[in-house]
């Protein structure tokens, strides 16, 4: 297993998306990418209006796209957004992480979305203590508490993921048919 992160530019100074450019470019040219690797997972912010971020889809460096979101209002809309940069983008959407932060009927709210925008939930991650735990050894949770049910619930949804073969064309909302999506659980 080999492990890369790549900051992005001083605040105020820079955009995250230039660094996400750079990262690949950087990558490619030390022959990442030509190397017989099984898996390769670029975690990248949420946001597709900055062209950089769509990099890794855009320039045929990943094959495959899973969104990580909660149920809150606006990952949810970031999320939505990100479908429109898959669909844009001719790319493949293989499913939807449920990232939990505890809200109300969060399970439900992410399912309806998932079936909305035409995909699946591949993973439910529970919020768990044990994340900031090893975030502050700059570990993960399977190196820091490899024995723990969340590293478990990680080596399931890395399986999930590495036997996926249905893929999806995402089919977005518009901003009104999202917002009339979201009031129905805010008004329940």
């Amino acid at each position: 297993m080999k492990c890369v992160e790549s900051g992005g530019p001083e605040p105020g100074v820079g955009c995250a998306g230039r660094g996400v450019i750079v990262a690949m470019n950087l990558l490619e040219r030390l022959g990442v990418f030509k190397e017989n690797l099984d898996l390769i997972i670029y975690d990248v912010l949420g946001d597709v209006v900055c062209g950089g971020f769509a990099v890794p889809l855009r320039e045929n460096f990943a094959d495959e796209v899973y969104i990580v979101t909660s149920g809150e209002y606006m990952s949810l809309y970031a999320a939505n957004n990100i479908c429109k940069g898959i669909n844009k983008l001719k790319g493949n959407l293989g499913g939807i992480i449920c990232n939990c932060r505890g809200i109300e009927n969060e399970l439900e709210i992410v399912e309806e979305f998932a079936k909305i925008v035409n995909t699946k939930i591949i993973g439910i991650m529970p919020r768990n203590e044990l994340v900031q735990k090893a975030e502050i050894d700059a570990k993960t949770v399977i190196e820091k508490f490899p024995e723990s049910e969340q590293a478990e619930l990680y080596r399931e949804l890395g399986e999930n993921i590495y036997n996926n073969q249905k893929f999806d064309i995402p089919k977005p909302m518009e901003v009104d048919e999202f917002e009339k999506f979201f009031r129905k659980f805010s008004l329940a």
